[in-house]
Parts: structure tokens; sequence; C-alpha cells
């Protein structure tokens, strides 16, 4: 069988795809027969070329007048025979024409058109007196019968004889490759003995594991619970955001029950065939039924008719991990990876709020590839946080800053930082950096020491502060603003919307929700449900947050300058500050929690 890179063993399917070559059944003795009518075919079509041959001498076509009337009036003309206007015959002697052309071929035979103007009383007089035989046979048009027959009826004759060719194929199982494999699940099969991946590679979703628990000893002990009478089962429905392991965690409950594995997307049932996708699904079925114990797994299902009762009795919802979840994902992840002393994974998880598996493995990978670039012979904590800055804030751009430019970006960057260390809910600064990345000309990494479920009104105010903290140290330091703001400007008006709109923290507005869902109604889809005046007070709220914070941040900066210019200037020498050297310049003690990360 072959094997696929991850370690998977598929079994080819049943007409011989996915078979290695040398292990290829052979082809069938009707394909003898078949390569016998098909050089029959070629041969007379050979024998009809051969046929359609008039003869060693050409025809070579000669004007009506005054070449051909002239060899009728000196009877050189034997018989001629004519279909309309068309006039084919044979001279008594052979003639080459044109005359003086010595390199045209003597020839008896010829042919000509009588002109629609010509006296045909007359020309018949002529040849009647001239004792040409005349005959009323049509004139040769240069084939014959049996190739007529060949071109009338070839066509046909091959198509039949390959569609009879087709069935045969289907109706002896070996398939008709595109035309015979519609009906046919296109499912790619794991063998039991095959499968590697159990609960012991999955890490960080605990609870969908065990959920998934009982129907492993299902699989493994049916009898247990069958003379109950329970019953497996129909389904189970994995849900999540993508790369929270649901595919990982499907092929870890085939590995720990020991069943075959059979895999397909959703989409591969939809065509534009009638009945092709419904027998699909039964061909599927089928497969497993017969390889029974088994688990199908359709990929991207996404239909409102699946949760119908009877279908899939349970929905096991797949999470995104908390801290202590991605460091065992992380665990998993570089468990193959020599690591060097100083690589911290519970740091490194702390420093990753809502990542997923799929992320953490990039992560993993990332750091692996830059620590071989760099010719390390251990993957090192700083290639783990370069990878994770080139994840999060983009690949560093190759673009040089002018003097002022430099200046301006590390007095924005120093705003957001500095906000970010003197406001209490704030998330700690890890990183600030005045280096280009993505379409930013420079970074504040601002991280929470835990994973948050819920923020408080202070905390969601310390972000509209921290985002507005650029733009005011602008102000602060020049007197005017420029464009760097726009994302900030962007990300603190969506946060007091929220706040107003959404969460009800506006005491003027009180606890109701006013902002739409997906372009609908919060309550009634396609429905508007507010009014224009509590439109318009959603925005006088959004402003009044707004305007405040932005004053109370001002008035932060312009007490705290020095500081401001302290950390701006050293961000300018260094162009990347950690944590540790960023609270040291600014002046301002590091809490006790960016110090050391809390437990979530």
């Amino acid at each position: 069988m072959p094997h696929d890179k991850r370690g998977w063993r598929v079994a080819p399917a049943p007409d011989g795809r996915g078979m290695p070559e040398e292990h290829k059944p052979r082809p069938p003795h009707r394909w003898l027969a078949f390569w016998i009518f098909f050089v029959v075919l070629l041969a007379i079509n050979w024998i009809s070329v051969l046929v359609v041959q008039p003869g060693s001498q050409p025809r070579v076509t000669v004007p009506f007048s005054p070449y051909f009337i002239n060899e009728v009036n000196a009877g050189q003309v034997k018989s001629i025979s004519s279909k309309g206007d068309q006039i084919q015959g044979t001279f008594r002697t052979k003639i080459r024409y044109p005359p003086n052309d010595q390199a045209a071929t003597p020839t008896t035979l010829f042919s000509t058109q009588v002109p629609a103007f010509w006296n045909n009383n007359a020309l018949t007089a002529l040849l009647q007196s001239k004792g040409v035989q005349v005959n009323a046979q049509n004139p040769n048009s240069g084939t014959s019968v049996v190739a007529e027959i060949l071109l009338g009826f070839g066509p046909t004759l091959l198509l039949i004889a390959l569609f009879y060719w087709l069935a045969r194929r289907a109706s002896a199982g070996g398939g008709m490759g595109a035309l015979g494999g519609f009906g046919r699940s296109q499912a790619r099969r794991a063998d039991p003995e095959s499968i590697r991946v159990t609960f012991d590679d999955v890490a960080g979703i605990d609870e969908a594991k065990a959920e998934l628990t009982e129907i492993v000893d299902f699989l493994k002990s049916p009898d247990r619970y069958t003379r109950l009478g329970g019953r497996m089962p129909h389904g189970v429905l994995l849900f999540g955001a993508p790369g929270t392991g649901k595919t990982l965690l499907a092929r870890a409950v085939a590995g720990e029950a020991h069943a075959a594995f059979f895999s397909i997307a959703a989409s591969e049932f939809i065509e534009a065939i009638v009945g092709v996708g419904a027998a699909r699904v039964r061909d599927l079925f089928s497969k497993a039924k017969e390889a029974a114990p088994a688990i199908i797994f359709i990929d991207e299902l996404d239909a409102a008719a699946l949760l119908r009762p009877g279908r899939f009795d349970r929905r096991v919802a797949v999470q995104p991990p908390d801290r202590a979840g991605r460091v065992k994902i992380l665990q998993v992840h570089t468990r193959s990876m020599p690591l060097a002393d100083d690589v911290d994974l519970e740091t490194l998880a702390s420093t990753t709020p809502g990542m997923v598996g799929a992320d953490l493995a990039n992560l993993a990978n990332e750091a692996a590839l830059l620590a071989a670039r760099r010719s390390h012979a251990k993957v090192q904590m700083a290639d783990f946080t370069e990878s994770l800055e080139k994840i999060l804030l983009g690949a560093p751009r190759g673009i040089v800053l002018g003097p002022e430019d430099r200046e301006r970006t590390a007095y924005h960057e120093s705003g957001h930082a500095l906000v970010g260390m003197l406001t209490s809910g704030a998330d700690p600064v890890r990183k600030v950096s005045i280096i280009p990345r993505g379409q930013a000309l420079g970074v504040t990494l601002s991280t929470p020491d835990a994973d948050r479920l819920n923020y408080s009104r202070e905390e969601l105010d310390a972000k509209i502060r921290v985002a507005l903290g650029g733009r005011a140290a602008e102000e602060t330091v020049y007197g005017k603003i420029t464009t760097g703001a726009e994302s900030d400007i962007e990300q603190l008006t969506q946060i007091a919307r929220e706040m107003v709109g959404r969460w009800g923290m506006s005491d003027k507005l009180g606890p109701i929700t006013l902002l739409p869902r997906d372009g609908q109604g919060p309550l009634l889809p396609g429905a508007s449900e507010t009014s224009p005046q509590m439109q318009w007070l959603v925005d006088e709220e959004v402003r009044r947050i707004v305007d405040a914070a932005h004053d109370e941040v001002t008035q932060l900066l312009s007490d705290h300058r020095g500081q401001l210019d302290s950390l701006a200037q050293a961000l300018v020498q260094a162009e990347t500050l950690d944590a540790p050297d960023a609270y040291s310049a600014a002046g301002v003690p590091m809490r006790e929690a960016e110090l050391q990360p809390q437990a979530s």
C-alpha cells in the first residue's frame, strides 16, 4: 500500500487509483478484442485511401473555350460525362496542359466547366457531329463506393464502438475514469493498523477529548452498551474556529478505537449532475459498512438541515486553548526539536493569547526554520520571539526612514507604550519597535498576562487610551498630527461603539442592544430596530467616550513629558526595546504581573 507523508497508509481505490504501477492489475482480455477492432478500422481506412486513387494518370482542368471546343473540333475528345455544368472526359491521345509546360504530366483525363450563357443545343450538335461518346452517368468525384460508405458511416461506427467499450468496462467493474467515477465516493481511506494519531497527539482541548472518550469506548466495546439497550450515536458534529484541531481530533478517535478512517470534504458531494452527490454518499457509507468499525469524517460541513434529530446526536465545541492548553500544544509540537536551555514554553504561551493549535504549530515551525537559517545547534528563545513577531506583526520591511520620520515614529510608539505603562487596566507592554513591519512604520506589542474571557469597562477604556497614545504624543511634541494613527483610530472607534451599542456600558443609554449583527437587526433579521434618534445618541456617546479619553491621554503625556522624551530617544538609538529596557528607559517600574506571567 502507498504511504503519504504523515505516515498514514492509504488504501487504493477498487479500480487501482492510488496503487503503485507495479501492483496495478493487468488489462483484461477484452482489451485484446478492442485493439484488434481498432487495427481493423485503421486497415479499412488505409485500403479506402488506396481505392480513392483514380489511377496513375492525373486529371487536368482545361478551359472550356477555346481549348475544349478546339479539341472537340479536332476529333481529340473520345468521351465525356456531365452533371449540370461540370464535364469530365477522356482524350483519344495524351496531352500536356498547359501545352508549353514541359514539367506537366501527359494524361488523357480532363475536366472543364460549361459557362452558363453557352448554347447547349449547339454544343450537343457539335459533340454528335464529332462522334463524341456522351454518357448519362455523373462525373467521377474521385471517391469509390467503399470510401463513400466509410466517410458517411465511419464516425458513427467509431462512436458506437467507443460507447460499447466504455459500457463493457463499467459492467466489468473496471471503471470508466472520469465518466464511470461520477457515482463513486472520492473519500480517502486509512486502515486501522496504519493510523498513528492518538489522543496523546492532541493537546489543549481536553473538554472535547473527554466528550469523545465515550465514542472511542463504544467502538472498542460495543457489547457493553448494546446489552443495556444503548445505541451508537448517529454522528458527532465538531464545530469551532479554523485551526483548533477538529480534523486531528477525528483522526485521534479513529486511532484510539482502531477503526478505519474515511475522510472527505463536503464539497466533493456537490456535482452539477442530479443524483451524483447522493450516489457518492451511498457509496461512501457502503464502503464504511464493509470496513466496520469505521469512522467517516466529512470536513467543511455546513448546511441548515444538519442538526435535525437523528442526524448528529452530539455537538462537540472545539474551543481555542487557554494558556495551560497552549503550553501542552507547544510541548507536542516541540518534542522533536532540540531546544536551548533558555526556551521557556510557559512564557511563550502567556504571550500567545487567542492562538489556536494550527497557529502554535506554525510558530514552532517558523522558529525551527529561523534557527536553521542562523545555523543554531538548538532552537533558542530568540528564534521563537522573532517568529512570533513575524506572525503577529508581519515581516520587517527593508525601507530606511529619514531622521524626521524616524523620530516622529519613535514618539508615536513611545506614546502608545507610556500610556500603557501608566494606565491601570492596560495590557503590559512587551516590546516597542520603530522597525517598519507590514503597513506600519512601527509597532508596540502589548499582550495580557492571562487569557481574558470578559473585559471590564476600565479595561476597555484603557484600550482606547492606549490606542490614542500615539496621536496624542504627536500633538504634544509637534503640535500637529499625521496619518500614522489610522489603524489606531479605527480600533478605538470600534471598541467605543461596541461599548455603547452592544455591551450596555453607556450610563445614558443603559443596557440595551442597538448595533446590528452581520448586517441585520439584533433581534429581528432584516429589520432596522433602532430609530434615527437612537442612532444619533449612539454616535454622541461614542464621541463623548473618545473625547474624554483623548483629553486624559493628552494631559497624561504632558505631565510625563520627560519620560516620553527619554523613551523616544532610547527607541531612536536601539530601534527595538524589550519590556525591561522599555520600562527602564521610561523610568516606570514593571508591575509584578509583568515580571512573572500569571497562570490562567
